[in-house]
C-alpha cells in the first residue's frame, strides 16, 4: 500500500475510534488526552531503545456521567497499526486493545 494511502487509512482508524466509538461506548470525550512522554520512560531504559511509538500512546480521563458514576481511565494508540505495511481489518493491530481503568 502506498505511503499516503497507508497514512489515511490508518488516521481514519484512528479517528474513528476516538470520535466515534469511545463516544459510545463510554459518554462524551473530554478535550484533552495526557500522552506519554519521553520523561516518563527515560529513568527506565536507555534513551536510545525507547520506541518513538510509545510516545504517540496516551490516556484519556472520562470524568463520571449520566451512565455511569466513575471515572475512566481509557488509552489510546496501544492499538495503532505502527507494524503494518498495510492495514487489514481481520488482523491483530498493535497490541490488539486498548486499556480501560474505571474508579470510584
Amino acid at each position: 500500500m502506498a505511503g499516503d494511502d497507508w497514512q489515511k487509512q490508518f488516521e481514519a482508524a484512528w479517528a474513528d475510534r476516538e470520535e466515534r466509538l469511545y463516544p459510545i461506548l463510554f459518554g462524551p470525550m473530554p478535550p484533552n488526552i495526557y500522552p506519554l512522554d519521553f520523561e516518563i520512560f527515560s529513568g527506565m531504559t536507555p534513551a536510545d531503545r525507547i520506541d518513538p511509538c510509545w510516545l504517540t500512546h496516551g490516556v484519556f480521563e472520562i470524568p463520571p456521567n449520566a451512565s455511569r458514576p466513575s471515572w475512566l481511565y481509557v488509552s489510546s494508540g496501544l492499538s495503532n497499526a505502527w507494524e503494518d505495511d498495510s492495514l487489514d481489518p481481520d488482523s491483530q493491530s498493535g497490541l490488539g486493545c486498548e486499556l480501560t481503568l474505571q474508579t470510584a
